[in-house]
Formats: structure tokens, C-alpha cells, sequence
């Protein structure tokens, strides 16, 4: 007997233990069970040295140590290497917008053509015409994709 009172005792607390333990799991769902100031971990990191936490911005550590006229030499420097690569993007950025335009209005007047002509009275003349209508779309919105595809290629190069 003694020994069957020892075992439910055990059993017991047991689930009175796992009960705790599962409700404080659902009162606190996916808050875990200690919690940590992400800005401490952040300031200690070593990466986050020349982080300015009043201005949310990195700063750079060396750019007061050099003078003026050194600063205007290395962006005068970088601005002439980045000034062909930046024109002949901005030209294959025209050259893309210029095709996307006459693609649009090559689009239009063609479809504007098409509507003003009169199909007909017979219905089989109307199926040929929205049949064509519908290859129209579907030829200048391929057409378009693939204009929109080579601004955002020419985009991404650009950032």
C-alpha cells in the first residue's frame, strides 16, 4: 500500500508540474523563457563601433583625421571613375526607355486601327478580330517584359 501511495505521490506532482509548466508556456507563447536587451548585445558587438545611436547612421571613424583638400582629391578621383560607367548606364537606361515608348505607341495605333476598322456583321469575322486583337496583346505585352526586364537589369547595375 505504502508503495502505491509512493507512486501516486510521484504521478502527481508530476502532472501538476507538467501542467505549470504547460500553461506558463501558453501564457508567454514564443516570448521564451528569458529575455535580453538586443541594444546592449548591439552596442558590446564590435561591428557596431562607429554606430551613431542617436542618428541611427554608421559614421566613419577616419574621416575627421583627413583634411579638406584630401577629401575633395578622392571624390574628384572616384567621380571620374564613376562618371563613364554612370553616363553609359543612364545611355542604355534612354536607349531601353526610348524602345519602351515606341513599343507602347506602335501598341496603340495599331490597336486604334484595328478598332476602328468595322469587323462585320458576320460573327466569324468578329471572332477573327478579337482572335487578332488578343495576339496583338499578347505579342506587344511580351514585347513590354522584355523592355521591363532589361530597365530592371539596368537598374540593379546602377545600384
Amino acid at each position: 500500500m505504502a508503495r502505491f501511495f509512493f507512486h501516486f505521490r510521484s504521478a502527481f506532482f508530476f502532472l501538476i508540474f507538467f501542467l505549470i509548466a504547460l500553461l506558463v508556456r501558453l501564457d508567454g507563447a514564443g516570448q521564451g523563457w528569458a529575455s535580453v536587451d538586443t541594444r546592449i548585445i548591439l552596442i558590446l558587438h564590435p561591428m557596431m563601433a562607429n554606430f551613431d545611436y542617436s542618428r541611427g547612421l554608421f559614421f566613419r571613424s577616419n574621416f575627421a583625421s583627413k583634411k579638406p583638400e584630401q577629401l575633395q582629391a578622392e571624390l574628384e578621383k572616384g567621380w571620374k571613375q564613376a562618371k563613364p560607367l554612370i553616363d553609359s548606364l543612364l545611355l542604355k537606361q534612354s536607349k531601353a526607355m526610348d524602345q519602351r515608348a515606341s513599343i507602347m505607341l506602335r501598341r496603340d495605333e495599331t490597336l486604334s486601327n484595328m478598332r476602328s476598322k468595322n469587323p462585320g456583321a458576320t460573327a466569324e469575322r468578329a471572332k477573327d478580330f478579337h482572335k487578332l486583337l488578343a495576339e496583338y496583346e499578347n505579342r506587344y505585352s511580351g514585347f513590354l517584359a522584355s523592355c521591363d526586364t532589361q530597365l530592371d537589369q539596368i537598374g540593379n547595375e546602377i545600384k
